[in-house]
């Protein structure tokens, strides 16, 4: 295997296990660093700008729930609706941190909601946009999508039928 390629644990699995539709779940980071860390070189998207931290967590509350998300993805599929379950922002060392969990995720969709959020907290837009942003279904109106260098799969939930702890 290449270096950055491990297996822990390999088991058989029910025939019906798909790695990708069986999921419950799936939780993403997302890493913003506010100062230049050479350690963090192609791991963090380096934003170098004050954010409002506290009004980018009230649009989180926007984010929870059953939505179309269509606004923030690159591709179109037959269904658009996801379910979040959580969504907030956090501050660790010289890190500012966005967490999302939902059912299901579209193509592109943490790093364009990332890059909204920003523009949110950077005073480009409202609450009251990002709401319409939404409900606009139209990609053309969201904000940019941040690069993947601070994408991060932090977990992910099966159903126990599959008989596999959670990764």
């Amino acid at each position: 295997l290449q270096d950055d390629i491990v297996i822990h644990k390999i088991q058989s699995i029910s025939i019906n296990f798909h790695a990708r539709h069986s999921t419950l779940s799936r939780k993403y980071e997302y890493w913003i660093l506010a100062d230049k860390d050479p350690f963090l070189i192609n791991r963090a998207y380096y934003l170098n700008k004050k954010l409002n931290l506290e009004l980018m967590n009230k649009a989180t509350e926007i984010l929870v729930g059953k939505n179309n998300f269509l606004a923030f993805s690159k591709s179109k599929s037959k269904n658009n609706i996801c379910h979040v379950t959580s969504a907030y922002w956090f501050k660790s060392k010289n890190m500012l941190i966005f967490s999302i969990e939902s059912n299901r995720f579209l193509y592109n969709m943490v790093r364009c909601i990332v890059g909204t959020l920003i523009n949110l907290g950077l005073g480009k837009i409202d609450l009251e946009e990002l709401t319409n942003i939404i409900n606009s279904h139209n990609r053309q109106k969201a904000g940019y999508s941040v690069p993947a260098c601070g994408l991060y799969l932090m977990s992910i939930h099966y159903p126990k039928e599959f008989n596999l702890e959670n990764i």
